[in-house]
């Protein structure tokens, strides 16, 4: 099994991290919307980390909800 491992700038290490779900607002040219994203938490301090493939999927969840509102 492979664990989630990130660097954790609190702690100065690479830490494993737990994903959460979050409700995210956004607007583009006026047009309100929200969508659930996620987010990566370190398990040691539970800061946010900076997961590249995180940031991706919460850009294409943001992207379907405006395409809704359109």
């Amino acid at each position: 099994m492979q664990k989630n491992k990130a660097f954790c700038v609190t702690c100065n290490k690479d830490v494993e991290y737990s994903l959460w779900g979050k409700e995210y607002q956004g607007e583009i040219r006026g047009k309100k919307f929200t969508y659930i994203g996620k987010q990566a938490l370190c398990t040691c301090c539970r800061n946010l980390v900076y997961v590249p493939e995180i940031q991706r999927y919460n850009l294409e969840k943001a992207k379907e909800a405006y395409k809704l509102v359109l």
